[in-house]
């Protein structure tokens, strides 16, 4: 005679909660953390921790570096708002496109920039940044200059669409 399975169990009420509040937690802590990164890309006067972390902020997103907390900030509304039924403004698919726009406009920034040296114009948070300069760097080795801005065009038509 066969060995009957036990019935998965439905998940109880308590851990249901929890993994939804924890969702809306990751989400409001990433909110206030685009918002403190903002604010401390606007203030003229940086601590040593907020200026250690805008400067590295700078070398890995260059002139994006702007960016970087509006994007944090919608992850984190995302994440705090997904559960929400009614709320259909923040899905994955627009988040996809606008993370792919963000990396055509770091990889531009960066083949836009055209100095001597690529690499150290990331490493001086100029251009792309890091970011920009990975993006360029492989696409331009990989395709060639041409083929690489039309497949930033490509990316960023079907990002816009996703938008």
């Amino acid at each position: 005679m066969a060995k009957r399975r036990p019935k998965p169990q439905p998940p109880s009420a308590g851990s249901l909660l929890a993994r939804i509040l924890r969702a809306e937690i990751i989400g409001a802590t990433l909110v206030v953390l685009a918002v403190l990164l903002l604010l401390s890309l606007l203030s003229p006067n940086q601590g040593e921790v907020t200026g250690a972390l805008i400067d590295s902020l700078r070398v890995v997103f260059g002139v994006g570096v702007w960016l970087a907390p509006v994007l944090l900030g919608l992850l984190g509304a995302w994440l705090a708002l997904r559960q929400v039924k009614e709320q259909r403004a923040l899905s994955a698919p627009r988040l996809a496109g606008a993370a792919a726009l963000f990396v055509v406009f770091e990889t531009v920034a960066h083949l836009l920039a055209r100095p001597a040296d690529l690499q150290k114009l990331a490493l001086e948070g100029q251009g792309g940044g890091v970011v920009g300069w990975l993006f360029s760097e492989g696409l331009t080795v990989a395709l060639g200059l041409p083929a690489a801005i039309g497949t930033l065009i490509a990316v960023a038509l079907l990002a816009v669409l996703a938008l």
